[in-house]
Parts: structure tokens; sequence; C-alpha cells
């Protein structure tokens, strides 16, 4: 799942919300079983945090917030992500990026 593979659609209207003491661009993307925000930072536009309801109206799934980033090749990678249930804020745990590895260079055996 990407922003921008054929058939994503980006709701136009676009939200303004604090995060953690930013004040992040938040933009909100309906899938085929799934509603997700994806919250930006204003200036860079860098990805802060995401968001998915597997049921909206009861705000019922989990909040995501990224932390550092790592560059890989060419693609950037958060280093941390800390994960929340959005109808009740429980913490459900955090990844940790350990090791990367550049795509670009093939080792041999």
């Amino acid at each position: 799942m990407k922003l921008k593979d054929k058939g994503t659609e980006i709701d136009r209207e676009y939200k303004v919300e604090d995060l953690n003491g930013i004040e992040a661009f938040v933009v909100r993307v309906p899938y085929e079983k799934d509603i997700w925000y994806f919250y930006l930072h204003p200036e860079t536009y860098a990805l802060l945090a995401y968001k998915f309801y597997k049921d909206e109206e009861n705000k019922i799934g989990e909040m995501i917030y990224l932390k550092e980033e790592v560059i890989v090749g060419e693609m950037k990678i958060p280093a941390e992500r800390s994960w929340y249930r959005t109808e009740n804020d429980e913490f459900l745990g955090t990844d940790f990026l350990l090791k990367t590895e550049d795509p670009s260079r093939k080792t041999q055996d």
C-alpha cells in the first residue's frame, strides 16, 4: 500500500492537528477495508505518524508514531515505531530497526 498506487484516492481536504507539539498536516485515505490518516511535517512533509481505523465510526484502530530516520539506499525508514490503540490509547509496543542493508549493494557468495 502506497499513496502513489493506482486507485488510491486521497481526500482533497486536509486538516492541521497538533501531534506532540508539531502542527502536522493530516490527510485521510480510504482504502478498501481500512481508513488511513497520514501525519506530515508542515515544512518537510516527512511522515511523522499514521493511523488506521478498522471501524472509523467507533474509532477502533491503531496509531503509529515514527521516530528518527535511517537512510537505506534511496529509502528513508523510521528507526522506531510505537503503536497505540485509538479507542483507549493503550500502548501496544515499539518496533526498533536494528540493522539495515543497502539493497543496491549485492553480496557475493
